[in-house]
């Protein structure tokens, strides 16, 4: 499944380059079509004024008629020469050499930040006190490689004039806001929340109805691991539009609230205790903050007493774990004090 997407973000970049390789192609050939045909009509006009002036002055019909021939005749060449120059133009931006290095750039690009992100990876497992730090930095990265590397293949590959990059950002910024508009929303939403931080790789987060780690923030997509193991790719523009809830918010432990159903008859203080014991006895358990139990009555269908549990994990990641752990424990201490027991 990531292999695919993976595979789907490279082809869509590529894409997106090569288009801006063909805007460069057509206004570098456009601009070149210009200045020879300004530079032509200016050599065009003082040749007729000049034969003009001399046939009025010295030679009779039939000489002016010849020069205005030979002038035509000249004409003719140079169109037909700024013809084969614009072909010949066209050829050399488009030869093969330089479609395969565009291609291979892309390519290398694309194994680097492979490269990249694997190496982020093993920093983040080995250094697991500064995960979080080290996984904000990964998107930036994809992104300023992806910059320097296709700006770079632009100046260097096809050496545009000034003229033309300008003609080309604003043809694209037209075609893209016409023709892409939903995908604009989800690039500039990217942006957003690399560079508002809402949440950052390694948070635990809710959209919608989808809870879990965030594992990559791309341009265009957000990826989110459940805790079913589930890869949901979210848009962007999905997400700097609706509320997204934050665990930890850039912190390595976040809370954990867990929750215990029991009769209404308990002994309090008896409860209190077990539920106490039960949290800082757990290895998840970060002891640096305060472990809270609270207790709440609802009669709504049978009177019971839930028992909230509120302490902190040292990873966000044994959220699960610690509450299956924290569960498990007290129900075992509950059962040998006959808690479920009613009093006789």
């Amino acid at each position: 499944m990531k292999k695919i997407i993976h595979l789907k973000y490279f082809l869509y970049t590529l894409l997106i380059g090569l288009v801006n390789a063909l805007f460069i192609l057509g206004t570098q050939v456009a601009y070149a079509q210009k200045r020879r045909g300004k530079k032509a009509a200016k050599n065009n006009d003082g040749d007729a004024t000049d034969a003009g002036a001399d046939g009025a002055a010295e030679a009779p019909a039939s000489e002016v008629g010849e020069k205005v021939g030979e002038a035509a005749s000249e004409a003719a060449s140079q169109v037909t020469g700024k013809v084969g120059d614009t072909i010949s133009t066209a050829t050399d931006l488009l030869s093969p050499s330089k479609i395969i290095t565009v291609l291979l750039v892309f390519f290398f690009v694309w194994l680097t930040i492979k490269g990249i992100n694997i190496l982020f990876d093993y920093m983040a497992n080995r250094m697991n006190r500064y995960r979080l730090r080290i996984l904000r930095m990964q998107p930036i990265v994809n992104i300023i490689i992806w910059i320097v590397a296709i700006y770079s293949t632009i100046i260097s590959v096809f050496n545009p004039e000034p003229e033309t990059i300008y003609a080309v950002m604003a043809s694209s910024a037209l075609a893209l806001g016409f023709a892409a508009q939903d995908l604009l929303k989800n690039i500039f939403g990217g942006f957003m929340i690399i560079f508002d931080r809402p949440f950052q790789i390694g948070d635990r987060i809710q959209v919608g109805g989808d809870y879990g780690e965030v594992v990559n923030i791309g341009v265009r997509t957000t990826q989110i691991n459940t805790l079913d193991d589930n890869l949901i790719t979210v848009p962007n523009s999905k997400i700097i539009s609706d509320m997204v809830s934050n665990a930890n918010a850039g912190a390595l432990d976040c809370m954990v609230v867990v929750n215990l159903w029991l009769p209404i008859h308990i002994n309090v203080e008896q409860v209190r205790k077990i539920a106490y014991e039960a949290a800082i006895t757990s290895k998840y358990v970060n002891l640096d903050k305060a472990v809270n139990v609270l207790f709440f009555d609802h009669f709504d269908n049978h009177p019971t007493t839930n028992v909230k549990i509120k302490s902190y994990v040292l990873d966000a990641r044994y959220e699960k774990a610690y509450e299956s752990d924290v569960t498990e424990a007290a129900k075992k201490a509950l059962k040998e004090l006959k808690v479920f027991e009613k009093p006789s």
